[in-house]
């Protein structure tokens, strides 16, 4: 080969290497600067229709390029006739418009991260290295902050920075809020045994604490008072097993509601009648109003009124201090109320009929000499060393005669009547009148009904008359069942002469 195509060959070689790295660099400037497709782009962009260009650096090494050449194609892109502009430090693209993509070539909102996130760091990591709390800072429209997140004063925080309502919502979905656990089921759902609200940071502030230990769960507010209402409604504590204690931590299986209080001349419940409406306690059952106990405008005094099918009645405490009963009269309408009983302040006592049930006679209380003899059904006489006292009978015909022993055959007293701690007091009540046993025996005949009755020489017993003259004075009462022979109780209507 000759010298001259010798030179031919170099110079064509030459032609070639230069198109070579031209073609190259053109090739990495187009995938330098591809974009993200998207609606809104600057129409200068090399691909219209993207909020912003996003400058892409593919991954590995850049074939046939050195670092100082790559740094230049960066650069080319930053500046005012750019993507993006640096100053002070400061990195940031050119239009407000455009969309920030990290790890995606699809961004979804200014700031979009996409990949996989590093054990114990995330996927963005935010760190203050001048030795300050970091925290992420939240702005309105006009430059004023609004909101904070982040690591403050050695806790996790979020919060408005003027003191504006903080909300957790997701007012699309309805989800819920889980403290101390990842799987809430209601709108707030707090696991951990203890939750307090407070008033500031004050250590005697007023707060209210809610604690469960898995043996009980308690309300308790410390430095104020606990209320508990609801404005409008009802208000509701209802246990559906066990029972309530108020003043007790142990109420009594024998209520639903037990209230305790220790100290002196306190009431266990108080119901406030201060007001206009007055105030009212009622009982009910399932069915209807029950009882009630009331001071209001229609009654002068406390009331306790009962109400059920049979009939009703009323409880008058008056000022006054006497306790008035009433009753309802038979088909009055409206409610016509009869005064039935009335008990005084000095213990007496007024009623309109009383009807005594509980036994037949009329009795007053007695000491009595032979107190280890006495039996029920015993003739009694007046003991003449003893005043106010007596003793069993023991001759026939004997004017002494005061009275028997009630309670012998089942037969209790109707009516005691004595004055405590006086000579008209006693041990046994000794029937004056009525229907009683009297142990009778038959030495003068055989007893039939209608027979008067005297004292007998037989200690503490009643027989037939036969001498009228000698039993003036001295008859105990008529005899209304029979005794043939022997001795035997035989009920006597008592009534002395």
């Amino acid at each position: 080969m000759n010298i001259h195509a010798s030179k031919r060959l170099f110079l064509v070689a030459a032609v070639i290497g230069v198109l070579a790295v031209f073609v190259a660099g053109f090739f990495v400037a187009l995938a330098v600067r591809s974009v993200v497709a998207g609606p809104g782009a600057s129409p200068d962009g090399p691909n219209p229709g993207h909020p912003w260009e996003q400058i892409e650096l593919p991954p590995g090494t850049w074939p046939g390029l050195d670092a100082d050449t790559v740094d230049g194609l960066q650069a080319s892109e930053l500046g005012g006739g750019g993507y993006w502009t640096q100053a002070a430090g400061d990195l940031y693209p050119n239009s407000t418009a455009w969309w920030v993509g990290i790890g995606t070539t699809d961004a979804q909102t200014k700031l979009d991260i996409a990949g996989l996130s590093v054990p114990q760091k995330g996927q963005l990591r935010i760190k203050d290295t001048g030795g300050d709390d970091p925290f992420i800072s939240f702005y309105d429209s006009a430059s004023t902050f609004k909101a904070y997140v982040g690591y403050v004063d050695g806790l996790t925080q979020f919060g408005s920075a003027d003191g504006s309502n903080v909300a957790i919502t997701n007012p699309t979905l309805g989800g819920n809020v889980g403290i101390g656990t990842q799987n809430p089921y209601h709108k707030l759902d707090v696991v951990g045994d203890r939750i307090r609200l407070r008033k500031d940071q004050e250590v005697d502030a007023p707060e209210i604490m809610l604690r469960t230990d898995g043996m009980a769960v308690d309300l308790q507010a410390n430095n104020a008072d606990l209320y508990i209402r609801s404005d409008p409604g009802d208000t509701f504590i209802q246990p559906y097993a066990g029972n309530v204690g108020i003043g007790t931590s142990s109420p009594s299986d024998e209520t639903k509601v037990h209230v305790q209080t220790d100290v002196d001349d306190n009431f266990g419940v108080l119901v406030d009648a201060s007001g206009t409406a007055g105030s009212e306690i009622g009982l009910h059952t399932a069915a209807s109003k029950f009882a009630s106990l009331a001071k209001n405008a229609y009654f002068d005094g406390v009331w306790e009124r009962f109400d059920t099918t049979a009939g009703a009645f009323l409880q008058q405490i008056s000022p006054s201090g006497s306790v008035d009963f009433f009753v309802a009269e038979s088909g009055a309408n409206p409610i016509s109320w009869l005064k039935a009983l009335t008990l005084e302040t000095n213990g007496n006592t007024s009623v309109r009929v009383l009807e005594i049930t509980g036994g037949s006679d009329i009795a007053e209380p007695f000491d009595i000499r032979e107190a280890d003899a006495i039996k029920p059904g015993m003739v009694l006489t007046i003991d003449p060393e003893n005043a106010g006292k007596l003793r069993i009978s023991e001759k026939a015909y004997d004017r002494l005669v005061a009275g028997v022993v009630s309670g012998a055959g089942g037969i209790e007293p109707g009516l005691v009547m004595g004055q405590s701690a006086s000579v008209a007091d006693g041990a046994y009540p000794v029937a004056l009148t009525g229907r009683v046993y009297v142990w009778t025996e038959a030495s003068n005949g055989p007893i039939e009904p209608g027979d008067l009755l005297t004292t007998s020489d037989t200690p503490g017993h009643a027989m037939k008359v036969a001498d009228y003259e000698r039993a003036q004075g001295a008859v105990i009462g008529k005899a209304m069942s029979s005794l043939e022979e022997g001795q035997g109780l035989v009920l006597v209507l008592v009534s002395l002469q």
